[in-house]
C-alpha cells in the first residue's frame, strides 16, 4: 500500500467501509457479475474495443477452476448493488487478473468499487501465499484518446512495475 499513489490510499480510506467485496459463489452472484460484464462490454464496443468473454466462459471458471483453487471471482457491492467485479487466476505463486468490469452509474462510481476490489484481491492473494500480484494486461500509452489509456493510467497508480510476459492463447472447451 505504501507504493500506491496518495489518491488510491485516500479513496480506500474514504470508501472501504461502504464497499463489500466477496467471492462469487452462487448463481445470483454470477448473474450480478454478468450484468456488470455486459454493461462494461457495451461501453467497450462504443470505443471499438472487443469484449470477448461469454457467460459460459465465466460459468466454466466458476464450476471448474474455482473448486480447484485455480481461479477466484470477486464482486464489490455498495448497499447490495454490484459496482465492480473481477476474475483472477492463480497457480499458488502468481495471482493474475484476467477480467474486470464495473458500473458507470454516477451515483455509485464515487464509492470506488474497482479500487476496493483490487485492494481486497491483493490482501487475498497475500493470505494465499502468492508472491506476485499481476494486475493484468495493459497497453502502455500516453495518448489520452487511446481506448486503453485510462486502464493503463489507473493501474500505474498502484505503484507496480510494467513487466513484459510471453503469453499463449488457450482455447477452453
Amino acid at each position: 500500500l505504501t507504493r500506491t499513489r496518495r489518491m488510491i490510499r485516500r479513496h480506500l480510506r474514504k470508501t472501504a467501509a461502504d464497499v463489500d467485496v466477496t467471492e462469487v459463489r452462487t448463481a445470483n452472484d454470477l448473474q450480478d457479475y454478468l450484468r456488470l460484464a455486459t454493461e462494461t462490454g457495451l461501453r467497450m464496443r462504443v470505443r471499438d474495443v472487443a469484449a470477448v468473454y461469454t457467460a459460459t466462459y465465466f460459468e466454466a471458471i466458476l464450476l471448474q477452476m474455482v473448486p480447484r483453487q485455480q481461479a477466484v471471482l470477486f464482486i464489490a457491492r455498495v448497499r447490495g448493488v454490484p459496482v465492480a467485479a473481477a476474475t483472477f487466476v492463480t497457480d499458488g505463486r502468481r495471482f493474475s487478473q484476467i477480467h474486470g468490469c464495473s458500473t458507470r452509474d454516477r451515483s455509485l462510481t464515487p464509492k470506488q468499487g474497482p479500487t476496493c476490489l483490487f485492494w481486497h484481491a491483493m490482501r487475498y492473494a497475500r493470505a494465499q501465499g502468492c508472491l506476485t500480484f499481476d494486475m493484468g494486461a495493459v497497453t502502455p500509452t500516453d495518448d489520452p484518446t487511446h481506448p486503453h489509456h485510462s486502464v493503463y493510467e489507473y493501474k500505474k497508480l498502484w505503484g507496480g512495475r510494467l513487466e513484459t510476459l510471453h503469453t499463449a492463447e488457450i482455447v477452453a472447451s
